[in-house]
């Protein structure tokens, strides 16, 4: 089981992936949840990004649970909606949907299994509030869910028309060089996204794609090693920078261990330790530093080692290993500045390199 920050991501993740929505469609709507409020799960219904019986679908296989879905709901018995009482039912927001002779499976927003002694399953959370004002008597529902209660109230919340797809088995590659799983509501010509390889991070970044950026967040994400993940990211950074290096601090001595672009022939360059000032802020800082070099005797050593003078750099840690630090400099040469929608990219790209290999 996940938390409703991850959850969301999860299914978005899988919405995706499973071309149910595009990558911005589940921006807009995870943008959404954040300004207006709920879960983020939610706000894909809410967007009719995915439909009711599909999201119980997706939150089974974010949580590894059960799903109650839609036909779970629709006649709730007496004796089994009086199985648990109104007021645990409420302030767990759970509702009973199966009984055997042993075991009562109960239908949570938030599974807490350690708290009631039933078999938990998971439930779209508008679907549980329904549960709840009709056969609990809850009172009010949140403000962000009334339109969704509602309209499964009266029946128009949309539905899939057949049977829920289930999570592929496997996949096939087709003629076009794509590939085709077993069931045909889940299509996709990108066999990396289908395999579930990419973060929701990744495939916000477009990872799969053709754009350098695209290829980049693939590249990241899939490196098999730490190193691997670091080159992608300067191969981006060269592209889109005069200069790039990736600087790695080894023995408490400053090197170039790799360069691209204006830089390319500083590989293997010692800094020395004496030009650590500037690096070391930038080691100190999840997003590094950016903006024109200070007027620092260290900050001269290290520009006259790496033989530039930029007015604008930007430095951002890709490890924070004691020891086996390493660093991104990008800059944009004498007579430029860096463009600003590149360095977050950059800095994005520094990020997910980075989490990969130290979580």
């Amino acid at each position: 089981m996940i938390d409703p920050a991850r959850e969301g991501d999860a299914v978005g993740r899988l919405l995706v992936s499973r071309r149910y929505a595009t990558a911005a469609q589940v921006e807009a709507a995870r943008k959404e949840a954040i300004v207006r409020g709920g879960r983020i799960a939610t706000a894909y219904l809410a967007a009719e990004l995915v439909d009711l019986d599909t999201l119980a679908s997706l939150l089974g296989e974010a949580h590894d649970l059960d799903a109650a879905g839609p036909d779970a709901f629709a006649a709730l018995p007496a004796e089994l909606v009086g199985a648990l009482p109104a007021k645990v039912a409420i302030r767990h927001l759970a509702v009973p949907v199966r009984s055997t002779r042993d075991v009562l499976e109960v239908a949570f927003v938030d599974p807490l299994p350690q708290t009631i002694d039933v078999r938990a399953q998971i439930a779209p959370e508008p679907l549980v509030y329904f549960a709840l004002r009709k056969h609990y008597g809850l009172a009010r529902v949140p403000k962000s869910l009334e339109r969704l209660v509602e309209a499964i109230a009266r029946g128009t919340v949309r539905r899939h028309a057949g049977a829920i797809p289930e999570a592929p088995e496997e996949y096939v590659t087709t003629p076009m060089g794509g590939v085709v799983p077993h069931t045909p509501d889940e299509v996709t010509t990108n066999p990396e996204i289908a395999a579930l390889a990419f973060s929701l991070e990744d495939v916000l970044l477009g990872a799969g794609g053709k754009d350098p950026l695209g290829r980049a967040a693939g590249e990241v994400a899939l490196a098999p090693d730490a190193r691997g993940a670091w080159e992608a990211v300067l191969a981006y950074s060269g592209a889109h920078a005069s200069a790039a290096a990736l600087l790695a601090r080894a023995d408490g001595e400053w090197t170039v261990l790799a360069a691209a672009g204006e830089l390319s022939g500083a590989r293997g360059a010692s800094l020395g330790e004496a030009k650590r000032s500037l690096l070391e802020d930038a080691l100190g800082l999840p997003d590094g530093v950016r903006g024109a070099p200070p007027d620092t005797p260290a900050t001269a050593l290290l520009l006259q080692s790496l033989d530039r003078e930029p007015r604008d750099v930007l430095l951002v840690p890709l490890c924070t290993a004691r020891g086996g630090e390493v660093l991104l400099w990008a800059d944009g040469g004498a007579s430029a500045s860096l463009e600003s929608a590149r360095v977050e990219e950059m800095r994005t790209l520094a990020r997910r390199a980075r989490t990969r290999f130290e979580e």
